[in-house]
């Protein structure tokens, strides 16, 4: 099972993007919004996203194997339960595009383009966010990570 577009990824993040749709104010759901208009709003540096999965939180265990990023993900990339501690919040989504290669063979221009983007801290995310970025390269401190997705 794959998405019918061109080119799709699966990312996964540690950073807090709930989609609340809160647009007004400065509550704790207006800023995770925030975070997730950031990240579509860079992606659409690259591209307009289509968004094919909005974030959900903590899928784990078991209930992983029920969910679509692991049923089109390769067992490469499949996530088991003992690799994401209990204790560490994190979210998945999936965003394509109607333009081939769009990401990048292996992710790359996504990595390049997300590495070092503000994003707001001390939401529902249990890592300490020191400095408020997304980390896409530094080994130490990588909290989103994206993987392409097949297609249909």
């Amino acid at each position: 099972m794959g998405f019918d577009v061109p080119s799709a990824v699966w990312a996964i993040t540690l950073v807090d993007c709930t989609p609340t749709g809160v647009t007004k104010g400065d509550s704790k759901q207006r800023n995770q919004q925030r975070n997730w208009e950031t990240i579509l709003q860079t992606f659409g540096i690259l591209t307009q996203p289509i968004i094919l999965e909005l974030p959900t939180k903590n899928v784990l265990g078991e209930e992983i194997k029920k969910s679509a990023m692991y049923e089109r993900l390769g067992k490469r990339h499949k996530f088991i339960h003992e690799m994401l501690r209990p204790d560490i919040n994190y979210w998945v989504f999936a965003i394509g595009s109607e333009h081939t290669g769009v990401f990048g063979e292996h992710c790359e221009r996504l990595n390049d383009t997300f590495d070092l983007i503000p994003v707001v801290p001390n939401l529902e995310n249990t890592i300490e966010l020191e400095p408020s970025v997304f980390q896409t390269k530094d080994p130490e401190l990588i909290n989103i990570q994206f993987f392409t997705a097949p297609k249909q």
